[in-house]
């Protein structure tokens, strides 16, 4: 009578080419797209947008802060904006009708345009903000006034001059005034969209002490007219350069009303971030959180989203060049749990990356990338070799130490990044699989789409009989060991629209753990390798037959 046998196991998944590992974010396919001239920083900044305007389609937008100027006399260089469709052409980005005239009162030569863009996601036919933060004012004895300057366009990335979000010219800051007012305030230098807001950071605001302006606009079109502006003010904090960086966010000090958050990383020569509720007539900062670090430029960078499913989101602060010599690291990431509507002053995770990496120059909430049911978020380091994007899952667990995924530029297949990285944009389903997709920029002229594949589950059943084996009656011409092998599987997302099979590669190992097995299968060896056509609906099962190696001692 035979000891138990063991047999293992090894699977392996795909659907088409994309094997099904841990790994979900598929740098093989990626939709690459180019700029139209070299060195313009196609990529500098990026923004994922939902087109349902005219026609519904997922673009890829990318500001190239400085491409040549557009047919402008005396101008060679504005910047742009492109918009890019999902397809495999990388070359067939178009440019967005922004500046299109100029004056004598205004220099719009090297305005950055595109330093900022974004998409208004809130709204099912969500606007798009860019913005040049270079913009110059001729103000009186022609003195010139780099106040910055913003535009708003539709759904459809068009001008509509019926729409009050996009007839406002987005100069917040009176030239009429030097650098100790607003006069120099590089306004758009960050920036964004609410479903009632555009919210812009101005760093050069009273000598660099820096300022956000809010300009808050009633959704009811019956009510276009009701409009209201708001801005921090001057604070004590002498080039603190506020406004670096902002984000407004609901579930932060308050569960209905926005929260204004903005990084100042020159603050304190730490750099620090402070959150910000509307009032009657300002943004009163309600709470300042300070960084460790001389130089870190903690805040210069910043995403908000809820890490540990409480319905409060947490905040995730980039600071790029902070140093630990004694470890040899690079740029940090700061974890802040939210505490009811409370954030400590004190950190809650740190996370580190190589050194001169700039780890945390971008940092991004990517949404649930691996349908968990917890949040998940990204981070750029795009001075480490080629750049990289390090993933974070969420988990019951909270985050690890050690990222879930990491993405080298050199591993994006067709592309030639260096530095990417720079900027992520994620968190929207651009291919319609119930995943949310990744959006990476860098300063190489070159964006990557990178798409979130399903995540499937295998659930395996294996089966040996008999349980005893007689060793006389189960020689090489009378097999009598069955094995069964059963597979099935389901999505993460249990999405039951999803019908097409998967393919599964397996490999059964007979009696793995003896460097003689005392069994082979028909084809006289100790492992058999297949391959299954799986369903989304049931199990498929395969039965194997095994008999006894003649030399084995009875």
């Amino acid at each position: 009578m035979f000891p138990r046998l063991l047999f293992y196991i090894i699977l392996a998944a795909y659907h088409g080419t994309q094997t099904c590992i841990g790994f979900n974010i598929d740098e093989r396919f990626p939709v690459i797209k180019e700029g139209k001239t070299k060195g313009s920083f196609f990529g500098l900044s990026v923004a994922l947008h939902n087109q349902t305007k005219g026609s519904n389609k997922y673009l890829l937008l990318a500001g190239a802060p400085k491409e040549k100027a557009n047919s402008l006399p005396n101008v060679n260089e504005t910047g742009a904006v492109y918009s890019c469709p999902i397809s495999t052409d990388p070359t067939d980005c178009t440019r967005m009708d922004l500046v299109m005239s100029t004056n004598p009162s205004e220099m719009v030569e090297g305005m950055w345009l595109g330093v900022t863009v974004a998409s208004q996601r809130s709204l099912k036919e969500g606007r798009v903000l860019a913005c040049g933060h270079r913009y110059v004012k001729i103000a009186t004895g022609q003195q010139r006034r780099m106040i910055g300057k913003c535009y708003v366009r539709g759904n459809d990335l068009k001008f509509d001059s019926l729409d009050e979000w996009q007839t406002d010219n987005y100069e917040r800051c009176n030239p009429g005034f030097d650098m100790e007012i607003e006069g120099m305030c590089n306004l758009g230098i960050s920036g964004g969209l609410t479903d009632t807001d555009v919210f812009l950071g101005a760093t050069g605001s009273f000598s660099w002490k820096g300022n956000v302006h809010l300009t808050w606009k009633d959704p009811d079109p019956e009510n276009s007219w009701n409009i209201f502006n708001k801005q921090i003010g001057e604070l004590k904090k002498k080039h603190s350069y506020i406004g670096y960086s902002v984000i407004e966010e609901q579930k932060l000090l308050s569960l209905k009303n926005y929260t204004v958050v903005t990084g100042a990383p020159r603050d304190e020569s730490t750099g620090s971030v402070m959150l910000g509720e509307r009032s009657t007539d300002k943004i009163e900062i309600k709470q300042t959180i300070l960084g460790e670090q001389v130089g870190s430029y903690f805040g210069n960078s910043l995403a908000a989203t809820d890490l540990n499913n409480d319905n409060w989101n947490d905040l995730i602060i980039g600071a790029p060049f902070y140093f630990d010599r004694k470890v040899d690291r690079g740029g940090a990431v700061y974890i802040y749990i939210n505490e009811n509507g409370l954030f400590q002053s004190s950190w809650t995770m740190i996370l580190t990356g190589p050194p001169f990496s700039g780890f945390g120059i971008a940092v991004a909430a990517i949404g649930d990338v691996n349908q968990d049911g917890f949040q998940d978020f990204a981070v750029g380091a795009p001075f480490h070799e080629t750049g990289k994007v390090y993933i974070w899952m969420g988990s019951k667990k909270g985050i690890s130490q050690e990222p879930s995924q990491v993405i080298e530029g050199k591993s994006v297949a067709n592309s030639n990044f260096q530095t990417f990285g720079y900027s992520i944009s994620a968190g929207m389903d651009m291919d319609d699989n119930s995943y949310p997709d990744i959006l990476v920029g860098s300063l190489d002229d070159q964006i990557a789409l990178l798409r979130a594949r399903p995540v499937i589950h295998l659930t395996k059943n294996f089966t040996a009989e008999p349980k005893i084996v007689d060793p006389n009656q189960c020689l090489l011409d009378n097999p009598c060991i069955s094995v069964t092998v059963c597979l099935s599987f389901t999505l993460s997302n249990g999405n039951k629209d999803f019908k097409k099979n998967i393919v599964v590669d397996y490999t059964v190992k007979a009696d793995a753990d003896r460097r003689s097995p005392r069994v082979r299968f028909q084809s006289n060896d100790d492992t058999h390798s297949g391959t299954l056509s799986l369903p989304s609906s049931k199990a498929i099962c395969n039965t194997l037959k095994l008999n006894v190696v003649v030399s084995f001692p009875q």
